[in-house]
Order: C-alpha cells, then sequence, then structure tokens
C-alpha cells in the first residue's frame, strides 16, 4: 500500500475511517477505493472478508499518535489494553476474551506476518512507521495458530520504495516533558528492483505521579527504536523482503502502584465491589522504587515465488527478548512482613528467544477454487532467574536467589485454507489447522497438546459493494506448566478452547463516501485457565466456562470533501459459569468463592467511538484541520478473581493543524479532560490491590517534514 501522507489534523478521522474498510481520507473522499488487507493470508478486499477486520491506516496512525496499543484502544471498541507494572505487562482482550495476568496471551500479536514471542511482556513496546495495523476479531487459529482465540492484532511495516527517494521527520513536546522524535528515508538503490529504508523513533517523559513516602517524582518511561528493512523484486515473479529491528524500554518505575483511598488491610473488604478513578490516589506512596527494562531484537525475512498459477512463499522469524526488573513486594510505603522476612524485595531476569518458519503455497488465479495450503514450526526458550532482597535489619538487603526456571515449547502445525466460488453471488470458505504443542520445563515437568481447529464460512454477495458472511470457527490456547507447580495437581495445566458463532453485513456506497458494517457474535469459551495465588505465589489451573454475545457496528461517512464523520459501537455481553476461585484471594477480600455469573476480565458491557475531521483551505496552498474524537469505555472487571470493577469513562482528543503535504505544524490534547481510569489491578492476599491508572492529559505541539 503507497504512502500518502495524511496530515495530522485529519488524524481522528482518517484513523476511524480505517475502522470500517476505507484508507486514510485524502482531500477529495470520493478518492477512497475499496482496499485490500491480508488477513486471510492473500490480498482480499475487505468488504469481502467473511469476517470483522479492522484496519488502521499507517497515516492514520501517525497523524493521530498512536504508536502503541494502549493508544489503539480509542479507535477500536471491542479491543482492550490492561496495563499493569508500567511498562512491564499488557493484557490485549478482543471481544471479551482475555488472558490471565501471568498466562497465555489471548490475543496475538504479530509483526511483518511473524508472532511475538511474548505478547504480554513485549505489547507495550512503542511502533513506528508502519503501513497498517489488522485487528482480526474472532478465533484466528486456523491460520495464525495457538493463542489466538481472541484474535490477532498484525502490524505491518512501511517497506522501501523501489522507485522514489523519500521520507520524513517529526518532533513532538508535550506537557509532563514529552518528547518524540522520528525519522525515516528510503533509499532505491536499484531503481524498481532493490531497495532499502531507515526508520527509527525515540521518546521519553517525565513521571505522571509523585511519589509521597520522599517527595520525589516518578514513572520516567525511554523508549528507543529502530528498524531497516531491504526489498528485492527482481521481476514480477520473485519478492524478497527483509527486516531487522530493536527496541529498548526503560521504566525507572516499573512496579508502581495507584493505591485505593482508604484501604485498610485489616478490613480489606471494606473497598470490594467497585473501584472508581476518583477514589485512586493520583500519587505512590512506596519506600521501594524499582525499575523495568526490555530489550528487543526482531528478524524476519520472506520470499515468495510465482510460477505456474501458484504463489510458494517462505516466511522466517527470529527474535529475542531480555526483560530486567526490581520491585518492591508490598508497593507500600513500610516493610510488610512475609515468611521471608520484615521487608522483601523482588528482582527479576527473563530471556526469552523464539525461532519460527513457515511455508505457504496457494493459487493466484481467479478460478472458482482459490486454495492455501501451508506447514509452521516454532521453537522457543524461556528463562526467568528471580532473588529476593531480604531487609533483616542490616545495612543492605540479604539476596536470596532462586533457581533459573527454563521452559522450551515446540509448536508443529499444517493448515489449509480455500475459498469455492459456487456463482457470482456466493462463496464457500473452508479450512482447518493441525497443531502439536509440547512444553517442558528444567526440572522435567511437561505437557503437550494435539488439536484440530476448523473454520467455515459462507459468503452472499447482495451487489459489487455489499456482503452478507457468516462465520463458524475454534480456537484454542496451549497448556503450560506452572514454575510454583509445588502442590500436587498443579504443575501443569491443560488447553482451553472456544467456539464462535457470527454473522454479519458490510457495505460501501459507489462514490465511496458512506462505509458501513455490522456484527452479531457468539461464543462459547469452555476449560478456561484461570489464575489463582498462594501468598505471593501464583499458578494457572482450568476452571470455568464463558459464554459471550455482543454486537458491533461501524460507520464512516464523508458528506462533502471538506468534512468526514465517524461512528463506532461495540456491545458485549459475557457471563463466566462455573468458576470456584480456588485462591485464597476471594476469602481474603471477603466475596464469595463462586465467582460464576461475573464478566470477563477487561470487557466493558458498551464502548463507543465517533470522531468528527473538518478540514478549510486558507490558500498559498496551506490549510487548516480540526479533528476531535471522543471514546466510551463503560463498567468492566479490572482484576482477573473478577472482584473489582472500575466505573465507565470517556476520553476525548483534540486536535488542529495548519500546513501542506511537505510541512505542518499540530497542536493537540490527548485526554483533554484529564479523565482517570484504572487499566488493570492485581490481587494478592495479604496486600493492597495493585492498581494502575492510565494516562493523565497531555497537551503539546508537533512539526512534521516530509521530503
Amino acid at each position: 500500500m503507497s504512502h500518502h501522507k495524511v496530515t495530522a489534523g485529519a488524524a481522528l478521522a482518517a484513523a476511524f475511517v480505517g475502522l470500517t474498510g476505507g484508507q486514510a481520507l485524502a482531500q477529495d473522499a470520493t478518492e477512497i477505493d475499496i482496499i485490500v488487507v491480508t488477513a486471510d493470508k492473500r490480498e482480499t478486499r475487505l468488504v469481502d472478508v467473511p469476517s470483522t477486520v479492522n484496519l488502521i491506516d499507517g497515516d492514520a496512525l501517525d497523524a493521530a499518535r498512536i504508536d502503541n496499543l494502549d493508544n489503539l484502544t480509542a479507535i477500536v471498541p471491542g479491543l482492550e489494553y490492561g496495563a499493569s507494572g508500567g511498562s512491564q505487562q499488557s493484557y490485549p482482550s478482543l471481544r471479551g476474551v482475555s488472558p490471565q495476568v501471568f498466562g497465555d496471551p489471548t490475543v496475538t500479536i504479530f509483526q511483518d506476518g511473524v508472532a511475538l514471542g511474548n505478547s504480554i511482556k513485549g505489547g507495550s513496546a512503542n511502533f513506528f512507521d508502519l503501513d497498517r495495523v489488522e485487528v482480526l476479531k474472532g478465533p484466528q487459529s486456523t491460520l495464525y495458530g495457538a493463542n489466538s482465540l481472541g484474535g490477532a492484532i498484525t502490524m505491518v511495516s512501511r517497506a522501501p520504495d523501489l522507485d522514489d527517494f523519500g521520507g520524513y521527520a517529526r518532533a513532538s513536546f508535550g506537557e509532563y516533558g514529552s518528547r518524540d522524535y522520528q525519522a525515516a528515508v528510503s533509499l532505491p538503490i536499484q531503481e524498481g528492483v532493490f531497495g532499502i529504508r531507515l526508520a527509527g523513533q525515540t521518546t521519553e517523559r517525565d513521571g505522571y505521579w509523585n511519589n509521597v513516602f520522599d517527595g520525589t517524582n516518578v514513572g520516567a518511561v525511554e523508549n528507543t527504536g529502530f528498524r531497516a528493512s531491504a526489498l528485492l523484486e527482481p521481476n514480477d515473479s520473485f519478492r524478497s523482503y527483509l527486516v531487522v529491528s530493536t527496541s529498548t524500554t526503560e521504566d525507572e518505575c516499573g512496579d508502581c502502584v495507584n493505591g485505593i483511598t482508604g484501604f485498610n488491610a485489616l478490613n480489606p473488604n471494606a473497598s470490594v465491589g467497585t473501584i472508581d478513578g476518583d477514589d485512586l490516589d493520583e500519587f505512590v506512596n512506596q519506600n521501594v522504587i524499582g525499575f523495568f527494562e526490555r530489550d528487543l531484537t526482531r528478524i524476519t525475512w520472506e520470499n515468495s515465488l510465482d510460477f505456474n498459477g501458484v504463489t510458494l512463499t517462505s516466511l522466517t522469524g527470529y527474535s529475542e527478548m531480555t526483560n530486567a526488573s526490581y520491585q518492591d513486594y508490598d508497593r507500600g510505603p513500610g516493610n510488610t512482613p512475609t515468611f521471608l522476612g520484615p521487608g522483601v524485595a523482588l528482582g527479576i531476569s527473563e530471556d526469552f528467544d523464539i525461532f519460527s518458519q513457515e511455508i505457504r503455497l496457494q493459487s493466484n488465479n481467479d478460478g472458482p477454487l482459490r486454495w492455501l495450503v501451508g506447514a509452521y514450526y516454532s521453537q522457543s526458550n524461556t528463562a526467568v532467574g528471580s532473588t529476593f532482597f531480604i531487609d533483616f535489619g542490616l545495612p543492605d538487603p540479604t539476596p536470596i536467589p532462586f533457581p533459573v526456571s527454563p521452559e522450551r515449547f515446540e509448536n508443529f502445525s499444517l493448515f489449509t485454507q480455500n475459498t469455492w466460488v459456487i456463482s457470482d453471488r456466493f462463496e464457500l470458505g473452508f479450512g482447518f489447522r493441525y497443531d502439536r504443542a509440547e512444553k517442558e520445563s528444567g526440572g522435567g515437568v511437561s505437557t503437550s497438546s494435539e488439536e484440530w481447529l476448523p473454520r467455515l464460512s459462507a459468503l452472499y454477495r447482495l451487489d459489487d459493494n455489499s456482503n452478507l458472511y457468516a462465520t463458524v470457527s475454534r480456537g484454542y490456547k496451549t497448556g503450560g506448566i506452572n514454575p510454583f507447580g509445588f502442590l500436587p495437581g498443579t504443575e501443569t495445566y491443560a488447553p482451553e478452547f472456544l467456539w464462535n458463532y457470527e454473522v454479519g453485513y458490510k457495505t460501501v456506497s459507489d462514490d465511496r463516501r458512506l462505509r458501513f458494517e455490522a456484527a452479531v457474535y457468539y461464543t462459547d469459551w469452555t476449560d478456561q485457565q484461570t489464575q489463582r495465588a498462594l501468598g505471593i505465589f501464583t499458578y494457572i489451573a482450568n476452571a470455568g466456562d464463558t459464554e459471550v454475545l455482543g454486537a458491533e457496528a461501524l460507520l464512516s461517512w464523508s458528506p462533502t470533501d471538506r468534512l468526514d464523520l465517524t461512528f463506532a459501537a461495540h456491545y458485549n455481553d459475557s457471563e463466566t459459569h462455573n468458576f470456584i476461585d480456588g485462591s485464597s484471594v476471594p476469602i481474603f477480600f471477603g466475596v464469595n468463592p463462586d465467582r460464576s455469573g461475573s464478566s470477563s476480565f477487561l470487557t466493558p458491557d458498551w464502548s463507543l467511538a465517533a470522531s468528527a475531521n473538518y478540514t478549510h483551505p486558507l490558500g498559498n496552498n496551506l490549510d487548516l484541520r480540526l479533528g476531535g474524537s471522543v471514546r466510551y469505555t463503560g463498567e468492566r472487571t479490572i482484576d482477573t478473581s473478577a472482584i473489582f470493577s472500575a466505573s465507565a469513562f470517556t476520553m476525548v482528543n483534540a486536535s488542529a493543524s495548519v500546513g501542506n503535504e511537505r510541512v505542518r505544524f499540530e497542536v493537540f490534547a490527548d485526554n483533554l479532560f484529564d479523565e482517570r481510569y484504572p487499566t488493570a489491578a492485581l490481587l494478592f492476599d495479604g496486600l493492597q490491590p495493585f492498581t494502575y491508572l492510565g494516562a493523565p492529559r497531555v497537551a503539546g505541539a508537533r512539526i512534521e517534514v516530509n521530503f
């Protein structure tokens, strides 16, 4: 997809057009065409994809200053993102299918076709210089593998331009000392044949919170990233694309907690029921301020060859990630006694690496049967080391190291996805994946699974631009090994499964000014992996089933060439059954361990979004662009034990810019009315809830130069 420059003032409306299948808006809305996506691992018109796919063009991402998954939730209803521990962990959730805090993800994140090795640990890393993001809702296990039972988020980097030299540079400055610098350049080495692209970003900001324990400001974060890509297309049949990227994150307060006003550990059930953003302290009070550091390197190499009406594709991926953190055990001003001593801090080092190889063979003609077959293999290794630092009243805490806990994970799959075009109006899709997964710990504990994952769909074409569809698909998440599974029966846990049923409608007007799509879905989620705790030790067990009934609608309308309007709504009704929380957490907080009837983690009943964008010519090749958006997020459970819920909140963003395609100056305000809202909570018996607030208002200015 070409990189048409969309200026900052068009940010929010352009992003919402991505929701409904459009490209970022150019100045003339009638120029918008029906875009193609790669959700089915082949280029397909979005209106012809028999499932819900939200696409956000890279230009819209840039213009709306969306550079991480947390910000992406503002324009993708149904996508929720729970962040905890600063930059340490993030939990993407789609349509109520959410992960456990210390478990495997339910939504897999891909960049340039290759899965991020650990979506929960690495998902908070910034992204930049993207061509587009595709959010695929519902189980994607047939084509995208295990742990995509809730959906998948695919990020596609901007490829080198083989014909023209060009790029951009931008800088922004805002409240809390926010600074963001980004640049990219494409260099055609041999015109039309070979080129490279270099892109980089560095962001930093001061902390949001005051530590009342010593009066210092805490929470400063710095992110840096660099990506180099090379594209070779010597002829119309062969393509080779190599991408190498690195990123680092430094969070000086990697586990700061916004406490609950008036929490009393001697009477914890006084706080049970609702966590309202107004009841969270907008500061921290900790005698130990930890840190978090992450280094991430990724390599993807895709080669494709067209011959005799088919395309052979090889996709190789490798990534490694190193994390280091230091955190206070009680996140409070004192030293809470434990069985280890009167005060405890915890240091953790984590090393991840994953190699993957996928081979696909697929038809590339317009025959009645469009087929794809493939094979996938991956191997990942994880090593986690922990050290407890005990305060025995000596000058320095006493370190007590725990043995390194290694784990190896192997995954092998065979898959196929096919479309049978029965007539000009009707087509059937059918596919399945055979998936085998094996995990083994350094202590000799192992677990394995072997599953068949089918997907069926039907699409009826009302006319060239309108379709009805129905899809049935199965997803699953692999089982695992509990690092602290020292109790009989807790050493391992089994896979969880999900069936999803969806019907929908998509249409776009002939002049491309109006786009609309709607879907209704039902999800049957069984054998859920639920989190349990024994003091500071957590483990995963299979307990509980969940039913989810939901609907969503997306609308984009450009009544004139100057005005763009968008609206999106998502409703979700989730209810858990047969869920007995076997940990001591419910007892400590004074609630019934039977959590049946509760909703899923990070699942609001309603999420609504709307935006408006207006462009006014100023003369002398300049224009004024005004943009604004509003996002409503309903009440939701923010802990995995379904004990605490957060009140609804509304987020408003606004921007105004002046410029042209070469230079643009913008002023903006994210979270304009400084809404306070919690993102996630961790619950442990004996301690106050670890609760985390979202970002406050950040207003600033940005300048961008394109060349």
